[in-house]
């Protein structure tokens, strides 16, 4: 069994059960609701031109931007003449849209907050499943030497949307989540598929200077602002509980769990990209056979 496989497993078996832990913590149980429905009302709390914002931008992913993204990663594929690394991105959009969708009909929301919004199962996201979605493609798909800039910047974009879904009001933290662990889990899938059909072989830079360059100007932002959003979350979420054992419910306590909210689902996307660069370092996905 070669690396990559083990890591391939390794990582879709942790994505499946942290959907589960996700999903029990956040939607089946009383704490998780009210810190969620806490999240809701600092969102209605913002000013009206920012939830209205976050729903313009929204509105421009749908059913026909996923149709435009599954064409630019078969392009791509066909330009590269690489076409299993492109079928294997397909797949991973196909199936965590499918996934997620699958879900979204079938859990159940139960009303464990007598004092929250009665609202209907939202988990996961489907917005930021194609989000996640296409960027996990492209990097799939990518040439290895453009994979980390293709990353970077797809992240810069594809990571903003579960905020985005938040603000708006039409997602919960932990439909963002499960949604980055579903795109995560199906990639992991499609990479150990490709391992064992032989698509995926090793490749390193060149230099020790190109390595280090590798990392620092891809690789690293990435992680940086993962890190500092990872931290944000946890002061807000901190300053959260602050406000309610001090002081009574209000604006204080939704105003920070809005901040937290749109930071978890930031830090969300950045571990679980993370989780996807470390899973293809050092190897080349390619449709010749080794």
């Amino acid at each position: 069994m070669t690396s990559t496989t083990r890591k391939s497993l390794a990582i879709a078996a942790a994505s499946v059960l942290l959907v589960a832990a996700v999903y029990f913590i956040a939607v089946r149980t009383g704490t998780g609701q009210r810190f969620e429905d806490a999240v809701w009302r600092g969102a209605g709390h913002t000013a009206m031109q920012r939830p209205a914002q976050a729903t313009r931008a929204l509105n421009l992913i749908g059913t026909w931007t996923s149709v435009a993204a599954v064409a630019v990663v078969l392009l791509i594929g066909l330009l590269r003449r690489q076409i299993a690394p492109a079928i294997a991105g397909v797949a991973v959009i196909g199936a965590s849209v499918g996934t997620t969708e699958f879900l979204k009909r079938t859990v159940v929301r139960p009303d464990l907050d007598p004092n929250g919004y009665v609202a209907g199962n939202s988990f996961p996201s489907g917005h930021t499943t194609i989000a996640m979605a296409v960027m996990f493609a492209l990097i799939l798909v990518a040439p290895f030497r453009l994979r980390g800039l293709i990353a970077l910047c797809a992240a810069a974009a594809a990571t903003e949307i579960g905020a985005l879904t938040i603000i708006a009001r039409w997602h919960r933290p932990s439909d963002t989540l499960g949604a980055d662990l579903i795109v995560l889990c199906y990639a992991s899938l499609a990479v150990l598929g490709l391992a064992a059909f032989r698509h995926v072989r090793p490749r390193a830079p060149r230099t020790l200077a190109s390595r280090a360059a590798r990392s620092v100007l891809t690789h690293g932002p990435i992680a940086a602002g993962t890190a500092v959003t990872v931290c944000g979350a946890v002061l807000c979420g901190a300053l959260t509980y602050y406000h309610r054992v001090h002081y009574s419910p209000g604006y204080e306590i939704s105003h920070y769990a809005l901040y937290a909210g749109c930071l978890i689902a930031l830090a969300g996307s950045g571990l679980v990209t993370l989780a996807l660069l470390w899973l293809l370092a050092g190897v080349e996905l390619t449709s010749d056979r080794m």
